[in-house]
């Protein structure tokens, strides 16, 4: 394949993994506000144990027994125990419990402002004033979740206590998974450590919520929506994404998978029929702006992250 070819290709499988995530946001409302009886801890236990089901049975057929590698280090064990349950469960749960408390548009922006929070983490860590862009969009961000949480009434907050906690909460989760798998993901692959990191997720939020304790009243359109999330919105997104890391580099691909909240933004309103007024749409735009302004001037080299 030609570079003009690779270079086509991962940027259309990373705009695909973007928008088949943002599809599944809407798909999890669809199915929260169907079946009240489904949480997002069932959720979230179910779609990690399927997914991560699929996936071992892709990287054992292609892979083998080097596979299992990341066993072999007692510390890289470990830290892939923390990463599973801070990180890859933590973003999942609280994604989840975010669209249940308010919608998946809001939810998906709302956890975009880790960018932000990595980038002060960052600038705290190295002990190094954040760049002016990366100041500009911290202001961006705080306005945004301003706007959003009271449509720019000070004193009104439009937005429930419940969905702006877990909408914060799902953006430090966020951010978590984008720092703490660094160095396993130095040493091994991408693919292999999102695979155990779901499965290891799954097991310990099954002791919560089992994900065989299917809720009451599921009919075959909730199904659908299950499966929907689990192929299409994990599967295959994942899939895309990390193909399109290996085309065309982790800095463009995290930048073209930033159409997410857009997509899910746009999918709302396309099938649910989702309302925003201007203040909200203000917000919208100022949180998705600073993954812009975060992208100037990042470096190229930038180290591969798992997403939501």
């Amino acid at each position: 394949m030609s570079t003009k070819n690779k270079f086509f290709f991962g940027s259309v499988l990373a705009f695909i993994g973007a928008v088949l995530w943002g599809l599944s946001g809407v798909n999890s409302q669809i199915l929260f506000q169907s079946n009240p009886n489904v949480d997002a801890g069932w959720l979230t236990s179910t779609r990690l144990l399927s997914s991560g089901l699929i996936i071992l049975i892709i990287c054992l057929i292609r892979d083998g027994k080097k596979l299992f590698s990341i066993f072999k280090n007692k510390n890289d064990v470990v830290r892939l125990i923390i990463y599973s349950i801070l990180g890859i469960a933590g973003v999942q749960f609280t994604y989840f419990a975010t669209i249940k408390a308010s919608n998946a548009a809001t939810a998906t922006v709302i956890q975009y402002i880790s960018p932000v929070m990595v980038a002060v983490y960052t600038a705290l860590r190295t002990k190094k004033l954040p760049k002016p862009t990366e100041s500009l969009a911290v202001i961006f961000a705080v306005a945004g979740v301003f706007l959003i949480a009271t449509r720019g009434k000070i004193g009104n907050l439009s937005l429930s206590p419940q969905a702006l906690f877990w909408g914060i909460l799902s953006a430090v989760a966020m951010s978590i998974n984008t720092v703490f798998p660094e160095n396993l993901l130095k040493k091994y692959s991408a693919i292999h450590v999102l695979c155990f990191s779901m499965l290891i997720g799954a097991v310990v939020l099954s002791i919560v919520f089992p994900p065989f304790d299917v809720p009451s009243g599921l009919d075959k359109i909730a199904f659908i929506n299950l499966g929907t999330i689990v192929i299409g919105g994990t599967v295959i997104a994942f899939l895309a994404y990390l193909i399109g890391i290996k085309y065309i580099g982790p800095a463009l691909t995290i930048l073209i998978a930033s159409v997410e909240p857009l997509s899910a933004a746009v999918f709302s309103v396309i099938i649910l029929k989702s309302q925003f007024e201007g203040m909200e749409l203000l917000g919208f735009a100022l949180i998705i702006s600073t993954l812009v302004l975060l992208s100037v001037g990042s470096n190229p080299k930038r180290k591969k992250s798992i997403s939501e």
